[in-house]
């Protein structure tokens, strides 16, 4: 059984954003290599975006109250939230 590891992975979240504010979230990783499975953004523990390049489409947003998720922004894995209240 081959096993891989995460490697240098960063993850940005401004500190403060009002409501209404537009935010950039950003996940930086190197797999060194591997395919990436997915990659999942919660908050209050509940999924509210997926990235998962196997599936069609790979990207996916879940309704959530408090998150509006721009999913033309197709710029994984930067992606711009906007109206988080």
């Amino acid at each position: 059984m081959e096993s891989s590891t995460l490697r240098a992975m960063k993850i940005r979240v401004p500190e403060v954003a009002q409501s209404g504010d537009t935010v950039t979230l950003s996940c930086e990783y190197d797999l060194e290599q591997v395919a990436l499975y997915s990659i999942k953004w919660y908050w209050n523990e509940e999924e509210f975006y997926r990235f998962v390049p196997k599936e069609s489409p790979p990207f996916r947003a879940f309704s959530m109250k408090y998150v509006n998720v721009d999913v033309s922004n197709k710029m994984f894995p930067k992606n711009t939230f906007p109206d988080m209240t």
